[in-house]
């Protein structure tokens, strides 16, 4: 059975193809629109970030205080939320259905409130169905409603895009001259704990030392610009020495000179565990009168 299309079924599908044709026509421009604010909010973090590395870097944010790094993130949060603020007060309520209908008016050539005035009715009454049809009628089959409105949109998703794009390399070289103040903003709660390095020790220490024989103490101390030793012997107060890293070995050496009993020695960045070793004392076998 054949059943007949009448003029109020063609208006009716005319005002569900506008409105659908409106609604299409915001969701491209709020996509354009949160990818600024995306690509604009990222931008900022990365490049508050990659300062951050920077201010950090050289063995830096084992002498400044532990928080830094969280700090330099609470930073870069505040700074892409006020870039986000800030470009949405400049929109304000641009990608609203009022609002678009206004710039398809004004760039259609409709008259003012016109279209606005056919969204709010719909298809609920005669007199909308076939205004919405004379509009449907008005307006261009297959380009975009409002080009200018998405010509600004594309311009500055552009321009968001290349500050994101500026920020990621700002970051990959930070990531590679200051490979630890970088680690440290990429892991603040390791830093805080001091873990991003490897453990401080005391490699190649004998398990005794003959009585005044003189020895030179090595710490493993990789990735620190300086190291604390601290050394006592029994009956003694704790005497802190701060001693150069050298940055080819990671290793650095302290005389002790003769050794004429046990030494308590521990050995520490600041920040780190501690590392802690007594160093023996051996006699020298002897073979007396029989």
């Amino acid at each position: 059975m054949i059943v007949p299309v009448t003029r109020a079924d063609d208006a009716n599908a005319n005002a569900n193809a506008l409105v659908n044709r409106v609604a299409r026509e915001q969701s491209a421009l709020r996509t354009r629109f949160v990818g600024t604010l995306a690509l604009a909010g990222g931008a900022a973090a990365a490049a508050v970030a990659a300062v951050g590395a920077w201010m950090l870097s050289d063995s830096r944010w084992l002498s400044l205080p532990r928080g830094l790094p969280l700090i330099v993130w609470l930073l870069g949060g505040a700074l892409a939320a006020s870039a986000v603020y800030w470009i949405r007060r400049q929109e304000g309520d641009q990608h609203g259905v009022k609002s678009i209908a206004d710039a398809i008016e004004a760039e259609q050539g409709l008259r003012k409130g016109s279209l606005r005035g056919v969204l709010e009715v719909g298809n609920q009454t005669v007199f909308g169905r076939f205004a919405a049809q004379n509009i449907a009628a008005k307006l261009p089959k297959s380009a975009t409603l409002v080009p200018g409105v998405r010509g600004k949109l594309g311009q500055r998703l552009a321009v968001a895009g290349a500050a994101a794009a500026v920020g990621v390399v700002l970051l990959v070289v930070s990531a590679r001259t200051a490979s630890d103040g970088f680690a440290a903003v990429v892991h603040p709660v390791d830093a805080w704990r001091g873990l991003l390095l490897p453990a401080i020790g005391f490699p190649g220490l004998p398990s005794s030392v003959p009585r005044g024989m003189p020895f030179t103490l090595h710490i493993a101390a990789e990735g620190r610009s300086t190291v604390t030793l601290s050394r006592r012997a029994p009956g003694e107060a704790w005497t802190d020495t701060t001693l150069p890293v050298d940055a080819k070995t990671g290793q650095a050496l302290f005389a002790l000179g003769p050794v004429r009993a046990p030494i308590a020695l521990r050995a520490t960045d600041g920040r780190a565990p501690t590392a802690e070793v007594t160093l023996s004392i051996g006699d020298r076998g002897w073979v007396g009168e029989v």
